[in-house]
């Protein structure tokens, strides 16, 4: 089957994502994927569905490439929250490992105020 258009122009079609979306989580679920339908922030989803999975030490991996994983983990996680995010490596960019509980020690008391100052200095714009 060849593909006559991009991934961009097919999901600028609002009914072609819900479409996609729709089978995506069928197919994921009938392998016993858990799905989450985000209704608003889905990035605040993940970060908060990654929090509760990881208690009692269970290690989560969050594979995506959003900065905003990045800067709105910090501030509810702890230090004993075992959450990785991976972030993917495209053309000759190498994938990234990054280790939340050496990033929240680095960050130290300031991984409070990291949403708070990427909001301010304009970084959250689309």
């Amino acid at each position: 089957m060849t593909v006559s258009t991009s991934q961009i122009q097919f999901l600028s079609h609002s009914r072609n994502k819900e479409r996609f979306i729709h089978r995506l989580t069928n197919y994921l679920i009938a392998r016993g994927i858990s799905v989450i339908k985000s209704n608003d922030d889905a990035n605040t989803d993940i970060v908060g569905e990654a929090l509760k999975r990881c208690r009692g030490g269970r290690p989560v991996t969050i594979v995506g490439d959003d900065t905003d994983l990045l800067v709105i983990l910090p501030a509810p996680a702890t230090v004993s929250d075992n959450i990785f995010i991976l972030k993917t490596g495209t053309g000759t960019r190498p994938s990234k490992v990054i280790d939340c509980q050496t990033m929240l020690k680095h960050l130290g008391g300031v991984r409070r105020f990291v949403p708070f100052v990427h909001e301010i200095t304009g970084c959250d714009t689309t």
